[in-house]
């Protein structure tokens, strides 16, 4: 059995309207779930070397993909965009369930000569990205 996790197996989903059911945004080619944490200076005088302690919490989600024509799922990413609404998102990774609310940051679509029509989307989390154990 492989102890690996292919990055296809990870398919970021919305909230729907309701925001009972989460649909995933289809054509997905890549994504990200970044955390970091603040550092706070607490140097003084006395310190001969700098000093910090640990800050905030912070996370972001980003994805890719190909656009297709009949996507619930990035179709609501455009409406929360434009009307600069809150977004709630979820995942499966390493065995957990990773929620939360996000405000998408940016969006945009390329169209390239001989491409197909593409996306990308910037999803910076607000609030408490929530992880539990995947049933």
């Amino acid at each position: 059995m492989a102890n690996h996790i292919k990055g296809r197996a990870v398919v970021i989903k919305v909230a729907d309207a309701e925001g009972e059911n989460y649909i995933a945004v289809a054509g997905q080619q890549g994504g990200s779930l970044s955390r970091e944490v603040e550092t706070v200076d607490v140097s003084s005088k006395d310190s001969e070397f700098n000093e910090y302690e640990l800050g905030q919490l912070e996370w972001s989600v980003s994805l890719d993909g190909l656009v297709k024509l009949t996507d619930d799922g990035f179709k609501l990413l455009e409406e929360k965009f434009m009307a600069k609404e809150e977004v709630m998102i979820q995942f499966e990774a390493n065995g957990n369930t990773y929620t939360g609310a996000c405000m998408i940051t940016s969006l945009p679509l390329e169209f390239g000569y001989e491409d197909m029509v593409t996306y990308s989307c910037e999803l910076q989390g607000t609030g408490t990205l929530d992880i539990q154990p995947t049933a």
